[in-house]
């Protein structure tokens, strides 16, 4: 399926960073996806009003993701045509994100918001299982490959499908900078031992 044109960093729905995606170039940034979705839900809105509703809900809490921005652009625009194609061109549909542990929720859906509330294993209710590894196309695929995101779809039952892309959150260091993972914070503090020891031995003792 080919998915509309993607917006850039600094404005979403614009057509600009199309040539970004064609180029396999990288720009992973850190980023709140609650803000992201507000500004891509206003112009998603414009772009589906004759098609249906695009309804914007975000978590209260910031979700600071580091993702390529384009890339997710098109994931979503991707899952959006695949939710409502597969419910028969519904008139409403709910975009939202949820935070859960240390994951963020980007979901599509048809449903109502009973899915909402979080389930202890930090899987929103009304989230089946994985979806397909194929599921969902070529952003998806990447942003599962580079961003270990994971993709679940739901389709049990008329006026309940959905997609969910579940995307890691950074951490922080302490220091105002987040870390793209967990293990890039145990890297860095791997380093900085190493560093530490290096320097408490005599320089005789060092390896050259």
């Amino acid at each position: 399926m080919k998915s509309p044109d993607v917006e850039t960093e600094t404005s979403p729905g614009s057509s600009a960073s199309s040539d970004h995606m064609h180029r396999g170039e990288r720009r992973n940034r850190s980023f709140d996806l609650n803000s992201y979705l507000a500004d891509l839900g206003s112009v998603l809105r414009a772009q589906w009003a004759s098609r249906c509703d695009i309804q914007i809900e975000t978590a209260q809490d910031k979700a600071v993701a580091r993702l390529d921005r384009p890339c997710l652009d098109a994931a979503i625009r991707d899952l959006l045509e695949d939710v409502w194609r597969a419910a028969s061109a519904p008139q409403r549909l709910l975009l939202a994100t949820r935070k859960t542990g240390r994951r963020v929720w980007v979901v599509i859906t048809e449903a109502e918001r009973d899915w909402l509330a979080p389930l202890s294993d930090g899987i929103p209710s009304g989230i089946a299982g994985p979806a397909a590894e194929d599921a969902g196309g070529p952003h998806v695929a990447r942003l599962r490959k580079e961003a270990h995101a994971q993709l679940y779809w739901r389709d049990d039952e008329p006026g309940n499908h959905m997609a969910a892309l579940a995307l890691p959150l950074t951490l922080s260091l302490g220091s105002g900078v987040p870390a793209a993972s967990e293990g890039a914070a145990a890297a860095i503090a791997a380093r900085q031992t190493a560093k530490r020891k290096h320097r408490s031995i005599p320089p005789r003792e060092r390896r050259t």
